[in-house]
């Protein structure tokens, strides 16, 4: 029943509110799953394709490389028919000669017409695995590229697959062979599989709607959180309901595979076994199976049996023993007996089934990342639908719905009204990182230049930020913060949209600068709000919700930006980012609450005049620039011109997915967020940020030497998963090695002789605004490297050395000790005891 403090109306717009939350993660679920499962099934199919016209490709290349010509080649429909018959999705196979010109064909006549000439295929605009045509062509797009041992693309135009390999005699290409299917032979499957998912969806967000307004004030006052673990067994639920959809589609698509692969090699053999000819007595026969194995290394084994005895088998031990089914493969068995025979002739084609549970393990990874990325978006609703219940609770009777009570003076619930606006800030540019050096490579490679500059847009986002601050703190005090909010998220998402329609390499320079001013401009306004609405003894719980907003958007955006971009391409993904650029804005327009620019100016403990005048003593002060140097600097480089930016071009250039590349990176930023609570507090207890802040910088050095040496392993020598291991394991460290950094080096500072001299606040901000050095050194410094080890991951190596070279020198010139550091707050006075450095972790733009 709805009570005066918990009205009906607000039970519904809870309610409402979560319904929207959990509906969103679930479909965005569903479309991951959706895009992945065709991804996938187009592989199968592409796989069944590619073994079809290889074996065509070989039968003509012979008579081709005696001499030959290509229009006097006689028996294309003999070769070309036993493939039709055996797969009926195959829509066509055709000739060409080296003009474009149809020398052979074989299908239906109409799908001839629909598809271009090889030719036209030639010049691609790559973007993430898919490429569109340039010159053209209708909907030309590469979907994949090969599979364990094989050598094609999967080409897709005017909705047909196709696959196109050349023809050869002793000196040039004189022609080329195509296979094609239309694109519903995918399309039409997974739909019919993922229909149900799509409806399911918003019935389950429904429920789970229903629940939370039954639910209503209670979930407040009890230590369970009810609504927390509903939505977390709604989603596990929705996605093992996935998963079993994606198990019943993919063990279809490997069926599928085997039985046309089997129907192909049968239809090869028919006339054999049609003239009842001794199977033993034909010379030759055996290779014909292991050439088709060649041909397909998706196959496990192929054999023919004769009265259910194996004749011929790819695995010579097998010859002579009885035939019997496999459980552990997917299997298909071609009967060939003719009418009225003696014996019993059979063709069976074995799949194993890692085909099938590789694809799902993929899965599983895919979705737990996914399922952390809706985690950290439904926390931030329910902490808002805290925000948005309690004050109204809280207030006396008569002034719930006063504008003054909620705009003047600070107010603590105040400040779970920003939490999205900074966390899809950050959300919004770490979609695209995954992705975005190798986009800009791709760009630097385009324009001509030298493969150093790839890294200055980059240089450009982090030197504008840098430069943003101070200006923005003079506007933060003028105008007041939300101003800066709402232009700062227009700014970062428009240079992002900017992306999506102007590629050219001076046009992502100009982007990115843009999107570094826009990020600048929310970073100051989220924070300059937080400050003066936080109550005197909660600023480092404001401070620790800009920490909670950075690392949780950069996770998020990590975890859905590198799967999205596989389905919608880099286009997509930075429309997307805007987009949500844009709806931030108006969430900051008409929903945060706004304050007068008296508080504000109030609020500011640190002006930016002070900044300016403390940055001539601090660069004179030999402590502070040993910290700075040794840690603050050398620890934001790595992020940014590792984390960042290498890191995503060397998994890129080691074959990894897009998907793969945005999880590793994922895993930093949660590390950094798992270290950070746990090294706080030891900090905070024993004081002893010295030696906290050595470990960190000797277990990054020690993570980023792993990572050098996960690249230069022989795959020939060790496990496939070697380089893996390591590379997450360094990850790991480097990540935990930063929480190790983030929040005790700034109370390392807080607690210097400079802090003493100047004052603890004016000496954390002046080390944070100039530890943004390391930001913009990061990029030209490893992208300089990465040139001179021609993009090995050696150059990782070198950084970690140097890391650790720089913590030693570190030791030797520290002036404060932990020992000398008590003593010091001691010795304090009043006036400096009252002026306590934050030292929460800051976010690490």
């Amino acid at each position: 029943m709805a009570t005066s403090k918990y009205p009906l109306g607000r039970r519904i717009s809870d309610a409402a509110t979560m319904f929207v939350v959990l509906l969103v993660s679930l479909l965005l679920l569903v479309y991951v799953a959706y895009g992945e499962a065709k991804l996938t099934y187009e592989r199968f199919q592409g796989d069944k394709l590619s073994g079809q016209v290889h074996v065509v490709q070989k039968a003509m290349q012979a008579p081709l490389l005696s001499g030959l010509e290509l229009r006097q080649f006689v028996g294309f429909n003999t070769l070309a028919e036993p493939a039709l018959k055996s797969d009926s999705a195959i829509g066509s196979l055709v000739v060409y000669d080296d003009v474009g010109n149809i020398v052979f064909k074989a299908g239906d006549p109409a799908i001839l017409a629909k598809l271009p000439a090889p030719h036209e295929y030639e010049h691609y605009q790559r973007e993430s695995g898919r490429s569109v045509s340039n010159d053209g062509t209708k909907g030309t797009t590469i979907i994949a590229t090969g599979s364990k041992s094989k050598d094609y693309e999967l080409l897709s135009a005017n909705g047909h697959y196709r696959i196109i390999v050349p023809l050869s005699n002793k000196f040039e290409d004189v022609g080329a062979l195509a296979i094609s299917m239309a694109e519903t032979v995918v399309t039409d499957r997974v739909d019919r599989y993922f229909q149900r998912l799509f409806y399911a969806a918003p019935i389950a967000a429904f429920i789970y709607a229903l629940f939370i307004g039954i639910l209503g004030p209670r979930r407040w006052r009890t230590r369970v959180p009810w609504a927390q673990l509903a939505f977390g067994i709604v989603f596990i639920v929705s996605s093992a309901g996935v998963i079993a959809t994606l198990i019943t589609l993919y063990s279809d698509g490997a069926q599928a595979k085997a039985r046309a692969l089997a129907g192909s090699l049968g239809q090869r053999l028919s006339d054999v076994v049609a003239f009842n000819i001794n199977i033993d007595e034909i010379q030759g026969l055996d290779r014909t199976f292991g050439e088709y194995l060649k041909l397909n290394p998706d196959i496990s084994a192929a054999s023919l049996t004769v009265d259910n005895r194996i004749v011929i088998h790819t695995d010579r031990n097998l010859i002579g023993r009885q035939w019997k089914e496999s459980e552990s493969h997917y299997e298909y068995v071609v009967d060939l007996t003719p009418e009225n025979s003696s014996r019993a002739v059979r063709v069976a084609v074995e799949l194993p089934s890692d085909v099938v549970t590789g694809q799902i393990t993929r899965s599983v990874k895919n979705f737990a990342a996914l399922f952390i990325a809706s985690a950290f978006l439904a926390s931030l609703f329910f902490q808002l639908g805290g925000a948005v219940r309690r004050p109204m609770d809280e207030m006396p009777p008569g002034e719930s719905d006063s504008a003054e009570s909620i705009r003047d003076g600070p107010n603590e619930w105040m400040l779970n009204y920003v939490r999205p606006v900074f966390f899809l800030g950050v959300l919004l540019e770490h979609l695209t990182y995954a992705f975005l050096p190798q986009f800009v490579q791709g760009a630097v490679l385009d324009a001509g230049v030298s493969t150093s500059w790839a890294s200055a847009p980059f240089v450009g986002f982090y030197l504008f930020f840098a430069l943003t601050l101070v200006p923005a703190g003079y506007a933060a005090q003028r105008i007041g913060p939300k101003p800066l909010m709402y232009i700062g998220l227009l700014l970062a998402g428009a240079g992002l949209a900017s992306l999506a329609f102007f590629p050219d390499f001076l046009a992502i320079m100009a982007a990115r600068c843009l999107s570094g001013i826009g990020q600048g401009l929310l970073f100051i306004g989220v924070q300059s709000y937080l400050l003066a609405v936080a109550p005197p003894g909660k600023k480092t719980q404001a401070a620790a919700i800009i920490v909670y907003g950075f690392q949780g958007g950069m996770i998020s955006g990590m975890a859905v930006g590198s799967l999205l971009v596989g389905y919608m391409g880099t286009t997509g993904v930075f429309v997307l980012a805007a987009a949500i650029g844009v709806v931030s804005a108006l969430y900051a327009v008409v929903a945060v609450p706004p304050i007068s620019e008296e508080v504000t100016s109030d609020s500011s403990s640190a002006p930016a005049r002070d900044l300016v005048q403390s940055l001539g003593r601090a660069v004179r002060n030999i402590d502070f620039l040993n910290t700075m140097a040794t840690i603050g600097v050398p620890a934001k480089a790595v992020l940014t011109g590792v984390i960042t930016f290498a890191l995503p071009l060397l998994l890129a250039k080691s074959g990894y997915p897009q998907e793969d590349i945005g999880q590793i990176i994922m895993i930093y930023a949660i590390s950094v967020v798992a270290s950070s609570k746990f090294v706080a507090l030891h900090v905070d207890r024993n004081g002893d940020a010295f030696s906290v802040l050595l470990a960190g910088a000797l277990v990054s050095g020690f993570g980023l030497a792993l990572m050098g040496l996960g690249g230069t392993f022989d795959p020939a020598l060790v496990p496939a998963y070697t380089e893996t291991v390591l590379l997450v394991i360094g990850v790991v460290l480097i990540g935990a090695a930063h929480g190790f950094i983030n929040a005790p080096v700034v109370t390392f500072v807080a607690e210097s002789q400079l802090a003493r001299q100047i004052g603890t606040s004016t000496a954390t901000a002046t080390y944070r605004f100039l530890e943004r050095v390391g930001h913009v050194a990061g990029p030209i410094f490893i992208g300089q490297l990465l040139i001179w080890t021609d993009f090995s991951w050696s150059a990782m190596g070198i950084v970690g050395f140097v890391i650790a070279v720089l913590a030693v020198v570190f030791v030797i010139g520290a002036d404060v000790r932990p020992g000398r550091a008590k003593q010091a707050a001691k010795s304090e006075t009043p006036a400096e005891a009252g002026n306590p450095a934050p030292v929460s972790p800051q976010p690490a733009q």
